[in-house]
């Protein structure tokens, strides 16, 4: 990555961080790439927590409920809907949430 290309990167993350939305960015493993500060306020969970660990997995209130809209972003590229989920402390919460999929160069869902 370019010094320009990095630069840019970082204001994009700055900007992310002004949104009270939470926003994820995770690889198909469920490794987290991006925890904004929104996420952090939501959830309990700093970014760099978030980051070290697959720490989304464990928000999951029932892990089985996220196969389907795994399968669904699988296989047309996005998911909506309400996804029943628990912070640090342990408060549940139904979220609505929407999944976009990147494909990596050669068509293969990278995140």
């Amino acid at each position: 990555m370019s010094t320009a290309d990095s630069i840019r990167f970082e204001e994009a993350l700055e900007y992310l961080n002004l949104v009270p939305d939470a926003v994820v960015i995770r690889d198909m493993e469920d490794h987290i790439l991006l925890w904004n500060s929104g996420a952090q306020e939501l959830f309990g969970i700093t970014a760099a927590h978030a980051t070290e660990t697959r720490a989304f997995t464990k928000l999951y209130r029932d892990r089985v409920a996220v196969i389907t809209p795994k399968q669904e972003l699988l296989k047309h590229g996005h998911w909506t809907g309400i996804l029943e989920m628990t912070g640090r402390n342990g408060e549940v919460r139904h979220l609505s949430c929407s999944w976009k999929l990147k494909r990596d160069d050669n068509g293969h869902p990278k995140s």
